[in-house]
Order: C-alpha cells, then sequence, then structure tokens
C-alpha cells in the first residue's frame, strides 16, 4: 500500500461535495472516490468530517489544499481527533480489507474504447448500424455517456435484442455509476452475443468487484481465464490471484 501518493491530495471544497452527494459530476466523482481508495489521509479526512460542527473546518491533511485558514475545532472534535490518531492502526487495516474489491475495480477499469465505427466502413451490410447507434457511438467517443444512453435506449425500445445497443448502453451505464443498469445489460450480451462475450464478462466482473460482491465477480474471471489466448485470459488470471 503507498501511502505516499504521487497525486495532489483532495481539497476541502472536493471532500465536503462528496460527503453532501453533490456538486461533482461522474468524472470528478470517479476521482474522488478512486483517490480515497489510495489515500489514508483523505479518507480519514471524510471520515472525521461528521464529527465536525456544521460551521468548521476539516483539519489539514499531508498535501491536502484548503482554501481558508484552519478555524479552532470544540473540544467534541478533539476527542474525536485524539481517539482517531489511537484508532488509525487499527482501523486502516480494517478498511483496507473491506475496501479491497473497489480498489481492484479502479485499478484495473479502463473505458472501452469503440472501434464499430472504424469497422463500420469496411462492412457491407450496414443495416446493423442505425441511425440512433450511430449517434449513440459518437458521442460515447466524447465521452457524453449520459447522452449517448438516450440514443442506444431509444433503439432499445424498438429492437431490444440488438447486443451492439445493449453493450454500448451498458459501458455508458458503468461509466456513470449506474451499476445495476449496467449488470441488466452487460449480462444479457455475455448470453447473446458470442462475438462481445469476453467483453461484457470482463465489465461484468469488475461491476461486480465495485458492488463489493467479489464472490461473484470470481465466477465471471474463472470463465475468462479458462479462454485460451482469450483477449483478458492474462488479466483475468491476475486479477483472481489478488482476489
Amino acid at each position: 500500500m503507498n501511502w505516499f501518493q504521487k497525486t495532489k491530495c483532495l481539497t476541502e471544497k472536493e471532500i465536503r461535495a462528496y460527503n453532501n452527494g453533490s456538486g461533482l459530476n461522474a468524472a470528478q466523482l470517479r476521482r474522488v472516490e478512486a483517490h480515497i481508495i489510495d489515500c489514508p489521509f483523505c479518507a480519514d479526512a471524510l471520515e472525521g468530517l461528521e464529527a465536525l460542527a456544521p460551521d468548521e473546518e476539516i483539519p489539514s491533511v499531508p498535501g491536502m489544499e484548503s482554501p481558508a485558514p484552519v478555524r479552532k475545532i470544540n473540544w467534541y472534535s478533539r476527542i474525536a481527533a485524539g481517539l482517531l490518531l489511537f484508532l488509525v492502526p487499527a482501523s486502516l487495516y480494517f478498511y483496507w480489507d473491506k475496501t479491497n474489491p473497489q480498489r481492484l475495480f479502479t485499478s484495473n477499469f479502463q473505458s472501452f474504447e469503440n472501434t464499430e465505427l472504424l469497422t463500420m466502413r469496411g462492412e457491407e451490410n450496414q443495416t446493423d448500424f442505425p441511425e440512433k447507434i450511430k449517434q449513440g457511438l459518437k458521442l460515447y467517443d466524447l465521452e457524453k455517456y449520459e447522452e449517448s444512453l438516450l440514443y442506444f435506449n431509444d433503439q432499445l425500445k424498438t429492437e431490444p435484442e440488438n447486443t451492439r445497443a445493449l453493450f454500448y448502453a451498458g459501458m455508458a451505464y458503468l461509466e456513470t455509476n449506474q451499476y445495476e443498469n449496467a449488470r441488466t445489460n452487460l449480462a444479457l450480451v455475455r448470453f447473446n452475443d458470442e462475438k462481445r462475450f469476453e467483453e461484457a464478462t470482463w465489465y461484468l466482473a469488475l461491476t461486480c468487484l465495485r458492488q463489493n460482491e467479489p464472490d461473484l465477480a470470481r465466477q465471471y474471471l474463472m470463465d475468462l481465464s479458462e479462454l485460451k489466448g482469450g483477449f483478458y485470459e492474462e488479466d483475468a488470471k491476475a486479477l483472481l490471484e489478488e482476489l
């Protein structure tokens, strides 16, 4: 575990916004979650936030930016801070153990790169590329995932078994932290599209890790590890060793 991160610690504004559940877009939310998972200092600051009175500032931690001088905390907060210093060695162990699946998700997740529009030009039969899917893919490439979902889901209303729309809608759901919807779509692709079986299974496994379901993730990873020469074979084996 690397306690001394190369990345800059979170600001007080970012920690408060994350704690309040507002003020962060999907990309900012993922960055904050990833940083908290890997930084015990910011994780402790987030945990201690609820112990502070509403008008108090978060006590500074190494590397954290603070937009204003730290105000003096009250005696309850002083006691809480003292208890934290005493309990940190034990609590960190349980924290890292509890969040292990989420940490594995963060370290292994990469956005899926769309190559559909490139391959489409070389296909003689382009009936699998309705205009709504084309528009959805263009927005997906621009990382406008919420907007892309409108086109993918609109296509699925008239063609619910279109696995291309299902897959990219599933990926857009995953990018926007809508994990249950992502799992539903990716599971349908896994069972109905041999071409996208590996991709759907890999991202299903990662989604299960993000939702703290390592046993189910392990089953998906076992399927991939047994596909000799598969694209995700080695990645699946490596991830299984960490579970």
